[in-house]
């Protein structure tokens, strides 16, 4: 049918949602923190690709102010034009 499937998962990691592509059952089983997915990055390199879903989301589990402490940890961000959120918006003002 011409459909690439991904093996991933949508994990909450100190609160936070957090996607990672490709990646085993056995490694979202492992992960509990942001060191774990950070050792788990070091250890996979750029096999496995992690994405900040709705960092600034009112509702649910966004990362919010945690984001520039944990950047390292992700390789994408998800833009969202309804709700970007102050947070952001200060931290680009501080670039």
């Amino acid at each position: 049918m011409g459909i690439l499937l991904i093996p991933a998962a949508e994990v909450r990691l100190c609160g936070a949602d957090v996607i990672v592509l490709n990646v085993t059952g056995e490694e979202v089983a492992n992960l509990r923190n942001f060191d774990d997915l950070r050792r788990l990055r070091a250890q996979r390199g750029t096999s496995i690709f992690t994405i900040a879903p709705h960092p600034f989301y009112v509702f649910g589990s966004s990362i919010g102010s945690r984001l520039l402490a944990e950047i390292d940890c992700f390789d994408a961000i998800e833009f969202c034009h309804f709700h970007i959120g102050r947070s952001i918006q200060i931290a680009a003002q501080e670039e």
